[in-house]
């Protein structure tokens, strides 16, 4: 199983749907890292925090997709 970063994060199944609403799982994975580094920080400015949490939920995405971590 691999988790790409544009796959919705909560998919729906309705075929008569021509159009996919809702945040991407990297979008999804990102405001929690960000809400996460906005808590902790006490900052307000959000200049540097935004590119760090895109950045780490990439990173959290291309962890998820090593192998080992699908093998049971």
């Amino acid at each position: 199983m691999t988790t790409k970063r544009h796959d919705l994060a909560y998919p729906s199944h309705v075929e008569e749907m021509s159009t996919n609403f809702g945040l991407t799982k990297r979008e999804v994975f990102a405001a929690q890292i960000l809400a996460g580094l906005m808590s902790r920080s006490g900052e307000t400015e959000i200049d540097w925090q935004t590119p760090l949490a895109v950045k780490l939920a990439d990173k959290l995405i291309d962890e998820l997709n090593k192998s080992h971590h699908y093998n049971t």
